[in-house]
């Protein structure tokens, strides 16, 4: 029993965590770095805290620590775009991985994984994407996603549209980024509208605006993130860079 408990919570978790601590903002200095640790702050030492080891600027490894017990051990595979094509749990010998069965167009860019399928414009911008569930279902279940960019490339605007009981809600953020290309505000509406905040399990609360600002280093990379919460400024992460 217990075996089977942990290992639907590491693909529960993989699930969840791909999107949200498998990533890295773009940026050619990574390459500059061996090793990042990532922790909240606010939490004296007894939350969350994340270790990446990085192998030519790519996330290579990542320790999860909740305060000082280790969590999990995880190696990642990415492609030559950084998607993420293999997550292995190497926490114990039972070594469970999650391979997300990538397929690609001519270009060599993402078009398919395990539950969802993407689309691109002429620049190779990522404009659509949608769960196999709703074309399946011809638009009546699942998800789907718009995606918007300015001139200069950055996405402005997201558009989700999630059904649930053959209901659909529609989400919209708008955004807007510093000179580091990081976002500062976040702008949202919903159809039906919603009740703000909206809260996220294991995540931030999501505000109708939110604010951020940001420290970073000589390589436009953010080492203090912080957020505004009900109308003070409160550090979120920080970050700690480990040179080669």
């Amino acid at each position: 029993m217990k075996n089977f408990i942990y290992l639907a919570t590491f693909f529960c978790l993989s699930s969840f965590m791909s999107a949200q601590i498998f990533e890295l903002e773009k940026k050619p200095n990574w390459t500059k770095y061996k090793s990042i640790i990532k922790s909240k702050p606010y939490q004296n030492g007894n939350g969350w805290k994340y270790i990446y080891d990085l192998n030519d600027g790519t996330i290579d490894k990542l320790k999860t620590y909740y305060g000082t017990e280790l969590r999990a051990e995880y190696e990642l595979t990415f492609d030559k775009n950084q998607n993420l094509e293999r997550l292995n749990n190497i926490s114990n010998l039972e070594n469970q991985f999650v391979e997300y069965n990538l397929k690609y167009n001519d270009l060599g860019l993402k078009i398919e994984d395990k539950e969802t399928k993407y689309f691109y414009d002429n620049a190779n911008r990522l404009t659509k994407s949608f769960s196999k569930e709703f074309e399946e279902s011809k638009g009546k279940k699942g998800w789907s996603e718009k995606y918007f960019y300015n001139d200069l490339g950055d996405l402005i605007r997201l558009e989700k549209t999630t059904f649930i009981k053959d209901k659909s809600q529609v989400d919209i953020e708008n955004y807007i980024y510093d000179d580091c290309k990081n976002t500062i505000q976040i702008n949202r509406s919903s159809m039906p509208e919603r009740v703000y905040p909206i809260v996220i399990i294991g995540g931030e609360l999501k505000n109708e605006v939110d604010f951020y600002e940001y420290e970073y280093n000589e390589d436009c990379i953010w080492t203090k993130k912080y957020k505004q919460i009900d109308g003070v400024k409160k550090l979120i992460w920080e970050r700690e860079l480990v040179e080669l």
